[in-house]
């Protein structure tokens, strides 16, 4: 795989995060909530959602150096 394809994967991955959030934000409030409280705060839907998004976004952000050194440690 070379940097471009992990890049573009890497922004597919981003885009399907941004998806979950919307649709979850699409939810009704008291739904939402429900959502919420199902799991512990620590594991709700939205939790990893966000966590999801923002490691995506920090990738891509740093998508050379990520490549890189996967590529050093791994041979890519």
């Amino acid at each position: 795989m070379t940097q471009s394809e992990f890049k573009k994967k890497i922004t597919r991955i981003n885009q399907h995060f941004n998806k979950i959030e919307d649709l979850l934000n699409s939810l009704p409030e008291g739904l939402q909530e429900e959502v919420r409280e199902f799991h512990n705060e620590e594991a709700t839907l939205q939790h990893c959602t966000r966590w999801g998004l923002q490691g995506s976004e920090e990738i891509l952000e740093d998508s050379k150096s990520v490549y890189k050194r996967a590529d050093e440690n791994y041979n890519l």
